[in-house]
């Protein structure tokens, strides 16, 4: 949410890091387990590299732009100086494309995810436990409409309960 309300370079660069900062924490939940460690490591080091490219593409943009950090300050400052159809601004927009698609992981940059996710613990017990829960809600309610259709009486008896 953050990160779509950005103004600034600032905001652009914090947003992702501190979602990330969060899942670096999960992923490495569990200390003994060698899978979660691995998982950990290379979500801590595809992070950093996504975080570097992020922050290269930034200061190009910033370059390019006359120093300024605002987003709204940057566009005005391109059209100004007509830099727009600039090989640095289409260089500076590819490497924060490339930066936040690795933090963000959507479709062309998420080969790394299900790695990590395979190691991750706490993403397998919760995973489990939504199956768990699906198959007792399917339960439930089977048992429920079994329960409604073999009494004969039990839509009347319903009916003057809530009347």
């Amino acid at each position: 949410m953050f990160l779509c309300s950005a103004n600034d370079f600032i905001t652009i660069f914090v947003a992702p890091e501190c979602f990330s900062l969060c899942s670096y924490l999960l992923s490495g939940y569990t200390k003994k387990d060698v899978r979660s460690n691995e998982a950990t490591m290379k979500y801590l080091l595809m992070g950093g590299a996504s975080s570097s490219i992020l922050v290269h593409g930034l200061s190009w943009l910033y370059g390019s732009s006359g120093r300024e950090i605002e987003l709204q300050e940057i566009v005005n400052g391109l059209i100004n100086a007509q830099m727009y159809n600039s090989p640095r601004i289409s260089i500076a927009l590819v490497f924060i494309t490339v930066g936040i698609g690795f933090k963000l992981s959507p479709a062309p940059f998420h080969q790394w995810t299900p790695d990590v996710y395979e190691g991750v613990q706490f993403v397998r017990e919760i995973s489990t436990s939504l199956y768990i829960s699906e198959m007792f809600g399917f339960f439930k309610s089977s048992w429920t409409c079994r329960r409604e259709m073999l009494s004969p009486l039990g839509r009347r008896q319903n009916f003057y309960l809530f009347k």
